[in-house]
């Protein structure tokens, strides 16, 4: 069995004995948290990919260059790396990283961050890249190797069927497992270093929530500029991603105002040049014919091959009939309370725009301990935060020290 190690200009194959034994000595380079060292490598990453050609077709990559620069990256440090009195922070050691196919660019925000906790890093690149994560790869490669420090930041790929994720996560002090509850569990099977700890990221829906009255009462140029964010949120990664909306909650009565947000919608669509295929878009045609023929939905309307709205009324349970490729239910509640019932565990994401702040205190008491684990403002329900899923990813990337000086 072999394993593709990637290398700026040329990939390099090597079998998987020398490579756990190349990883395992690769696994003692570790830094302090936030060393000098390692945030000047993130920040000139950053500076590589905000002024690259590719950042203007892939906005993704616009986002992940802000998110590395040294100023945003001193700010998760200042806000995140764990500070209690007589402790420390230190790296775990060798984290091994399962990112998923669907989004792009989510294994370079979990390893950075590893990074710059100190680790030492080994990340398992899905057998399919695309241009965007290979453009990805590339750059923080050539960036790692003129600083020689690519020894331990491992960027594979290897067949899943083999027994490498085993033999990894054997070695692994921290193991983080990004793709649904499937390959969790499967993953799961596997230990980690008896002293190793191993996270899982889950299935997750979301959905969006806007008032109805605010929505009303906002200029045509603020009313524009929401359905532009929520064109991103949407459709980045194909509605795919955990924190895309897969429906919209209007509180209030709707109204004509839904029928303007999605005409507004679709002229962003079209401004963009979004296109689906043929076989997607005839899913999606049989998939509005199945909600309406169990009763989920009431009415379809058709936007366009990449817009289609299924109005539904709020239920539990809707969130579980997920398509992607553009399609959403459209409900309307008359408070914020009644839509608990779509509050699940799985529940990862709501957006919103025109709550007031006691509607926004109902939505707090919505979500608490029953799931949810993000509240934002429209357009930012796919932007990557080290508060993920509920956890500090930089205080579980780390491990701490107690000291008693005995004094």
């Amino acid at each position: 069995m072999t394993v593709e190690i990637f290398k700026p200009g040329n990939n390099e194959s090597i079998d998987s004995a020398s490579f756990l034994k190349q990883l395992d000595s690769g696994s003692k380079n570790i830094d302090a948290p936030f060393c000098d060292q390692r945030i000047d490598a993130l920040n000139e990453i950053a500076t590589t990919l905000l002024h690259s050609p590719m950042a203007a077709q892939a906005p993704q990559i616009l986002a992940l260059g802000f998110w590395l620069r040294k100023s945003a990256v001193k700010q998760i440090q200042r806000d995140l790396l764990p500070q209690l009195p007589g402790c420390y922070s230190v790296p775990r050691g060798l984290a091994f990283h399962l990112p998923p196919a669907n989004v792009d660019t989510l294994f370079a925000y979990s390893w950075a961050l590893s990074f710059l906790a100190g680790n030492s890093n080994v990340v398992r690149l899905p057998s399919e890249m695309n241009p965007v994560a290979d453009y990805l790869v590339s750059s923080i490669l050539e960036c790692l190797c003129k600083r020689d420090m690519a020894e331990s930041q491992q960027f594979v790929f290897f067949d899943k069927t083999s027994d490498l994720v085993e033999s990894i996560s054997s070695i692994a002090d921290l193991r983080v497992i990004w793709g649904g509850d499937a390959k969790v569990l499967a993953v799961s099977r596997y230990p980690v270093r008896p002293d190793g700890l191993s996270i899982g990221f889950s299935d997750r829906k979301s959905l969006s929530i806007i008032s109805a009255d605010a929505y009303a009462n906002a200029d045509e140029t603020t009313r524009r500029d929401v359905a532009q964010k929520f064109y991103n949120d949407l459709y980045w990664f194909d509605q795919l991603g955990c924190g895309s909306p897969r429906a919209l909650i209007w509180v209030g009565d709707k109204g004509q105002h839904s029928n303007d947000f999605y005409s507004m919608l679709q002229s962003v669509v079209v401004g963009k040049a979004e296109r689906i295929e043929t076989g997607i878009a005839i899913s999606k045609f049989v998939f509005s014919n199945e909600m309406a023929g169990i009763g989920i939905s009431n009415e379809v309307q058709r936007y366009s091959n990449e817009l289609t709205v299924l109005n539904a009324e709020v239920q539990t349970g809707l969130l579980e009939n997920t398509h992607g490729g553009g399609i959403l239910f459209d409900c309307q509640c008359k408070s914020v309370e009644e839509i608990a019932c779509l509050i699940q565990r799985n529940v990862q994401t709501i957006t919103h725009f025109g709550l007031s702040d006691a509607e926004m205190a109902s939505l707090k008491s919505v979500v608490n301990g029953a799931g949810g684990y993000r509240i934002v403002p429209i357009g930012e329900a796919l932007s990557f935060s080290p508060i993920w899923d509920g956890m500090n990813l930089i205080g579980m990337f780390t491990r701490l020290v107690a000291v008693d000086s005995g004094r």
